[in-house]
């Protein structure tokens, strides 16, 4: 059940093929010794950058606009209860502790304040939004509003990506939430280029030992339980996750019981999970091996 049938494939010189699977069987599997904090293993947002230049263009903004990008990231950093401090001026002002000009005036700088914890910064028709996500490992988390942004790097600008953290955000209003069940939580996005430690090793039958780093990864803590939990936002025609999860599987599966690997972390037990999330989970047949590991971006009905 574990092997997939190719149809339509015509079979050349036998010899070339040989030496393919005796190659690949050459091939030793990584194997688990431990298990660190993270460190500096997640390290995009140090490299977060804009790239500026006078006049700006497609790929740069203009190098006067950079401060205010800089305050637009303030802002969201420090998000103001607007009518918290409203009431206090009230107040203030019955008790005559400031008078009727510098009531005015606080109300007026109150209006460029942001108490969402979300600002956008747009440029030649594209924006980004900056902002302070619940229990994201970083700040600012900066997402872009359309696609690839050319004039900044190591943000979430892949359509998958934000969609998956749009989805996040709308699941955690609600009041029983997949989350609210942990005492502690945290994610992060992991940047391909950079964050290259945060893998899952596994073999492809064409280029031997390669490594897969899922989108995004989740810490969690119940009691003396700690999760992570892998998952990682594509369509299902990325045909390569049947390899990617079965590297998974080598790792953190004991195939003999179906059930997932207990590991010592310190006082704690620790266990590693994968989910694939996509729009197109119906193409998957219901006896697909791997659909189990499959949900559906909005989904986060997750069982651990």
């Amino acid at each position: 059940k574990n092997f997939k049938q190719v149809e339509n494939e015509k079979i050349g010189k036998v010899e070339p093929i040989v030496k393919h699977i005796l190659n690949y069987y050459k091939i030793i599997p990584e194997e688990i010794d431990t298990f660190s904090k993270v460190g500096e293993n997640i390290a995009h947002y140090n490299k977060i950058s804009v790239r500026t230049s006078k006049t700006g263009s497609e790929t740069s903004i203009e190098f006067k606009r950079l401060e205010e990008l800089k305050k637009k990231i303030n802002k969201a950093k420090n998000p103001v209860d607007k009518e918290k401090v409203k009431n206090k001026l009230k107040q203030a002002l019955a008790n005559g502790k400031i008078d009727i000009d510098e009531y005015t005036e606080q109300i007026e700088k109150l209006k460029d304040e942001t108490s969402s914890g979300t600002e956008t910064f747009s440029h030649r028709n594209e924006e980004i939004h900056i902002k302070k996500l619940l229990n994201h490992y970083y700040f600012p988390t900066v997402i872009s509003g359309n696609d690839r942004i050319k004039w900044m790097k190591h943000i979430i600008d892949t359509p998958s990506e934000i969609d998956f953290v749009n989805a996040l955000e709308k699941h955690l209003k609600e009041k029983s939430n997949f989350f609210s069940k942990f005492d502690w939580w945290k994610f992060s996005k992991i940047d391909h280029s950079l964050d290259k430690n945060v893998r899952i090793p596994y073999i492809d039958p064409h280029n031997g030992k390669r490594n897969f780093l899922p989108d995004f990864v989740f810490w969690l803590q119940k009691e003396n339980e700690y999760h992570i939990l892998f998952i990682d936002p594509k369509g299902t025609e990325h045909r390569s996750y049947e390899h990617k999860v079965d590297g998974y599987r080598d790792l953190f599966i004991d195939k003999t019981k179906e059930k997932t690997k207990e590991f010592e972390f310190g006082d704690k037990k620790l266990k590693v999970h994968l989910r694939l999330a996509t729009d197109d989970i119906a193409v998957l047949a219901e006896k697909d091996y791997y659909k189990k590991y499959w949900i559906e971006p909005n989904d986060f009905d997750i069982k651990l």
